[in-house]
């Protein structure tokens, strides 16, 4: 099997429109659009916003121009209403077939959704609402909001309370039922799980959970029944242009449930961990099959992305791999006619028989690390009792052990089995890499020749001395606020987050400490922050 790397991979995102379709309507390219902020007219900056946007346009563009990428003060409130959304045919929300908005976000209690901006434009404000948007009945058929509260789905909240004044025909939403992580990678990781052959949904999800497992990331589609907004949210891949039925919301999500206790000790030797290389080949693939009793016939050729990641199809089965030894199998589709939860314990006893029964520790150290729950609700637009919310798969995912203590770089490093209702393994996914050494010396961080001491040496030395260097590297942070003259308004350590444990960068697994701190803004903007710090160096 040949392996063909290629930045475009092996397929296009998007729906052709044939030329003549272009003809009967105003066209100027109309594919893609963004709109991200980190200065804002009334709220405390963000770090990563650019990057975000940045990351989602550069995989769609390689193929179709965008018609516009709008940044701070040019980012404002005409853009997201109707008398302007479809400015000049080019610009604004409804302008394009898929839309990305990278900010902040919030939602209050009656459900409605607010987007701060970065400028004030014809007396009209400083912030985007839900609930003057009229969006879909021009061209936007896909809406990404990687944003806090976008697209709330527990509670008293769900998507139809907050979008639909806003639905005259988009096809799908995608956004946060809770604050997120201001990270610079939510668009990149959502063309690389696209990339895996997964629809759009799953994509979305796949891609929050590698950022952070302590946010619960949600998707939401419409159609004319249930049956095909149920099945639009699932399973679409492709972006199309029609635009659909509004009648029936199907929408899903997941979050963590069941986790473990966070380690807060320190190994008994200060180590760093090299990690095996791993080719991606022809007999890689066949030994992860043979593991997993796969019977699949290999192409002759196989085109990959340029960070390696392939796809290969047999029935119901398919398998995707990375460049660095990850792999994904789907072996079956979840049961969604079965609504009955999987009780947690039952779910966990049918991950440890198959981590038993495929050696999944033959070579890595496993420890059981948290338990995912997929669920899904919906209802019709002009029904009052929501169908759900439902669990319909049950995720247990274990992470790989270096030196006595767990790696804890989100989606690697990682072991999950996804488990339907019925008790059928559904997936197995596997980003763990085997160890090749463990050493004293880092390659990035040495003493001096003139310095005493080893060659790496521990920057703390017990649980005291590691929040001490979280509290410095924060503090960094805060540097960067009052630099512009927004420093949070206040900040916390999000409880449960503050850990000691491995985080893998390339092929070195290093020894950090590590927490998640939420900030607060003007206006009650909130966003969440990893603080990670190297212990030894």
């Amino acid at each position: 099997m040949k392996i063909v790397y290629s930045r475009k991979g092996s397929e296009l995102p998007f729906e052709e429109v044939s030329l003549a379709a272009r003809e009967e309507r105003a066209y100027s390219g109309d594919y893609y659009g963004a709109f991200s902020l980190e200065k804002f007219a009334h709220s405390g900056s963000l770090q990563y916003t650019h990057e975000d946007a940045g990351g989602w346009l550069a995989y769609v563009t390689q193929f179709k121009p965008s018609n516009f990428w709008y940044k701070d003060q040019n980012v404002r409130v005409w853009a997201y209403y109707e008398q302007y959304d479809n400015w000049q045919d080019t610009y604004g929300m409804d302008a394009v077939l898929a839309v990305y908005h990278s900010g902040h976000g919030g939602m209050d209690a009656n459900g409605k959704f607010y987007a701060p901006l970065g400028a004030d434009w014809g007396n009209l404000g400083t912030t985007a609402v839900s609930d003057k948007m009229r969006l879909g009945n021009e061209q936007v058929n896909y809406i990404f909001w990687s944003t806090c509260y976008s697209c709330r789905v527990l509670n008293e909240h769900n998507p139809i309370r907050t979008w639909a004044p806003a639905n005259k025909g988009f096809r799908m939403l995608f956004g946060f039922e809770t604050t997120s992580i201001d990270s610079p990678n939510y668009g990149k990781y959502f063309w690389q799980e696209w990339n895996k052959n997964k629809s759009f949904s799953t994509a979305w999800l796949d891609a929050s959970w590698r950022i952070y497992h302590g946010q619960a990331p949600s998707v939401v589609a419409c159609g004319a029944n249930e049956e095909e907004a149920k099945n639009r949210v699932f399973n679409e891949r492709y972006f199309y242009w029609p635009h659909v039925s509004t009648s029936w919301w199907w929408w899903r999500w997941y979050y963590a449930k069941k986790t473990r206790d966070p380690n807060l000790a320190l190994p008994g030797n200060m180590l760093i961990a090299e990690l095996q290389p791993v080719d991606v080949d022809e007999t890689y693939v066949r030994k992860v099959m043979k593991r997993h009793d796969i019977d699949m016939k290999l192409p002759d050729e196989v085109v990959a992305t340029e960070r390696g990641i392939f796809s290969l199809k047999k029935g119901d089965v398919q398998t995707a791999f990375g460049d660095d030894g990850l792999y994904e199998i789907q072996m079956a589709q979840p049961n969604l006619s079965n609504t009955e939860q999987l009780p947690l314990n039952k779910a966990q006893s049918i991950a440890e028989g198959i981590v038993k029964d495929y050696d999944l520790r033959k070579e890595v150290d496993l420890t059981f690390d948290r338990i995912r729950l997929t669920s899904e609700a919906g209802r019709s637009i002009e029904g009052d009792k929501t169908k759900g919310p439902y669990t319909i798969e049950t995720t247990v995912q274990f992470k790989q052990v270096i030196n006595g203590l767990p790696v804890l770089t989100p989606g690697a490093g990682e072991v999950r089995i996804s488990i339907d209702n019925d008790g059928s393994v559904t997936s197995v996914h596997s980003s763990t890499r085997p160890v090749e050494r463990l050493t004293d010396r880092p390659r990035n961080t040495t003493a001096a020749p003139e310095e005493e001491g080893p060659i790496g040496r521990p920057r703390a030395e017990n649980k005291a001395e590691c929040k001490m260097l979280l509290e410095e590297e924060w503090k960094k942070n805060m540097a960067f606020w009052k630099l512009r003259g927004e420093a949070p308004k206040k900040y916390t350590v999000v409880p449960d987050t503050t850990e000691i444990g491995y985080d893998i960068r390339n092929n070195e697994a290093i020894l950090v400490a590590r927490q998640v701190m939420e900030a607060e803004f003007e206006n009650g903007y909130k966003k969440l922050y990893w603080v990670v710090k190297p212990i030894l160096g």
